[in-house]
């Protein structure tokens, strides 16, 4: 998947780095929006947010979670296998 715009990549680059450090960590997009980017990132739009989760689902680095009220979490791309495991 190729990138469009600087803020995608930016925004994508910030969740992988918040997963390294906390690899059990799980939110919707809002919430990623608001605790995972770091404070260089503050003016980053929930688009931006919700492209990079909806790629980076797309690409396996993340799982969407479909919680019983119809609502979408998103975790590392392993949290199936530890899910099932």
């Amino acid at each position: 998947m190729t990138w469009k715009g600087k803020g995608a990549t930016d925004v994508e680059t910030a969740i992988l780095a918040y997963l390294a450090a906390h690899p059990d960590a799980a939110d919707n997009a809002v919430g990623v929006q608001q605790w995972w980017l770091p404070r260089r990132l503050i003016d980053a739009s929930l688009h931006d947010v919700e492209t990079a989760l909806a790629a980076m689902t797309e690409q396996g680095c993340l799982t969407e979670i479909r919680l019983p009220d119809g609502s979408v979490i998103f975790a590392s791309g392993h949290a199936k296998e530890r899910d099932d495991g």
